[in-house]
């Protein structure tokens, strides 16, 4: 007789107890980056359809050959959803089995591409962050300031709200206050510790809720509403911009705006961001060299028109830390002393820069486009945990 054969699906809510903790989903991006910077992971370029102006269903494929995980995520981006109570981005995911090729798991792809976009930009946090400017205190000069929440009281004189870099304050500016502001600031919370947050959006009311759930947020010192794009960057030691539309506004940020150190980080194809921003970066990082090639030269989508090649792949910055910790630690990883404690990033992050081509001393840009290998490997994490724990519903194949 043969074997009974069942497909797992998994709903958002299942993926959602199956996934990791951030700490753990940034791992996982950051071995699909490294996979495909190896040459471990099949990619196709994406391939895409527009049914509609602005919006776009893209399928996108990958293997990861050391995990052995195969398949694909369905997706789609529908910027005015929003205006009728639907969600701008959703999507399915399906595994299949990688030595027959039978899909085994269809689960919904919303949170996964949630989480690992602000997972793709942790990876870039932890080797970039700068260090706060001085002068940064707990609700210091961000005008409409709402209350704040703290993580926790401290256990053995440890501030359970200090990062890497100890009890410092980082500024951190939003240009887009969607769901992908949301993943970003639980990203950079668990991340790099306290923050404070001033943030942007076109769509009304959008800025005034997103500051409002922040400001009751673990380790967020404070939270403000900006007037415009240049006042959500001004002072930042880090820019997200996750602009959900480019019908809402583009290109308005300039370099001008931003403070010398800044780590800037796009989420939105760049739309918010002008190319000199670009051009002007000390290092310009992207997650997939092959699909912003293909985007910066195309005809049909202006995307990234007037950008400069960029210095390499988040990938590669990975790989290059990677070595250079080994090198100096005796196998031990970035931001991370011989011992396994935590060091200033400063040392490795000027390293990684200047074998890359660029330098530390300027702004560091990482657009993040989106590439397969980090979807389908946070999926496959998911998938393991679901077979373990008995998770989500068996359908008949």
């Amino acid at each position: 007789m043969a074997e009974r054969r069942v497909v797992r699906y998994l709903s958002r809510a299942d993926v959602q107890r199956c996934l990791p903790p951030i700490g753990g989903q940034i791992d996982l991006a950051e071995e699909a980056l490294l996979a495909l910077t190896r040459d471990t992971a099949e990619v196709p370029a994406l391939i895409g359809v527009h049914p509609r102006d602005d919006a776009f269903l893209h399928a996108m494929p990958a293997w990861d050959k050391m995990s052995d995980i195969v398949g694909i995520k369905w997706v789609s981006h529908y910027p005015l959803n929003p205006t009728l109570g639907l969600p701008a981005v959703s999507g399915l995911v399906v595994i299949n089995d990688a030595e027959t090729g039978l899909p085994v798991c269809i689960m919904d792809g919303t949170e996964i591409t949630a989480r690992r976009t602000a997972a793709v930009s942790g990876a870039a946090v932890r080797l970039f962050a700068p260090l706060p400017a001085s002068g940064h205190q707990a609700g210091a000069g961000v005008g409409r300031v709402a209350g704040s929440r703290e993580r926790g009281p401290a256990v053995d004189g440890v501030d359970p709200c200090a990062g890497r870099e100890g009890q410092r304050t980082y500024a951190i500016g939003f240009v887009g206050a969607g769901n992908q502001a949301r993943m970003h600031l639980e990203m950079l919370v668990d991340t790099i510790g306290r923050v404070r947050v001033r943030a942007y959006d076109a769509v009304s009311g959008r800025a005034e809720a997103f500051v409002e759930e922040a400001a009751h947020s673990r380790c967020v010192a404070a939270a403000a509403v900006a007037e415009d794009a240049a006042a959500a960057c001004r002072d930042a030691d880090i820019v997200v911009s996750v602009a959900s539309s480019r019908t809402l506004g583009q290109k308005v940020v300039t370099p001008d705006m931003l403070t010398p150190h800044c780590l800037v980080l796009t989420v939105d194809w760049a739309i918010m961001l002008t190319s000199s921003l670009g051009q002007d970066a000390g290092l310009f990082l992207v997650d997939d060299l092959v699909q912003f090639t293909q985007a910066r030269e195309g005809t049909e989508q202006e995307w990234f028109t007037g950008y400069p090649r960029a210095h390499g792949s988040l990938g590669r910055a990975l790989l290059a830390a990677e070595r250079i910790a080994t090198s100096d630690a005796g196998g031990g990883t970035p931001g991370a002393d011989a011992s396994g404690g935590p060091v200033s990033r400063a040392p490795v992050r000027e390293a990684v820069a200047a074998a890359l081509g660029g330098r530390a001393d300027g702004r560091i840009l990482v657009a993040t486009l989106g590439v397969g290998a980090v979807d389908i490997v946070t999926a496959g994490a998911v998938y393991r945990v679901a077979l373990q724990e008995g998770v989500g519903r068996e359908l008949p194949a």
